[in-house]
C-alpha cells in the first residue's frame, strides 16, 4: 500500500487537497486541508468529524473549486 500522506507531506504547500473513496485514502484525507470524497470514505470521514464536499465525478470537483477560489478572492 502506497503511503500517500507520507508523499504528500514531502511537499511544501500552503494547503492540500485530497480526492479519494475507499481506506487507502483515509489517512490522506484526514491530513489534507480540504477533501472530495466519495463513500465509503465519506463514512469514516463522518466518524472522525472530518469535513469533506462529497463529489460523483471530476467536474463535480472542478466546479467547487471554482467556487472556493472565487470566494477566496472576494476576501
Amino acid at each position: 500500500m502506497v503511503a500517500k500522506a507520507e508523499i504528500m507531506a514531502s511537499y511544501q504547500a500552503d494547503g492540500t487537497i485530497a480526492i479519494g473513496d475507499s481506506i487507502t485514502d483515509y489517512n490522506l484525507a484526514l491530513a489534507a486541508s480540504l477533501v472530495f470524497a466519495r463513500p465509503p470514505l465519506t463514512d469514516y470521514l463522518e466518524e472522525q468529524k472530518k469535513p469533506y464536499f462529497l463529489c460523483d465525478n471530476f467536474i463535480d470537483i472542478r466546479e467547487r473549486l471554482i467556487e472556493l477560489l472565487a470566494d477566496k478572492d472576494k476576501s
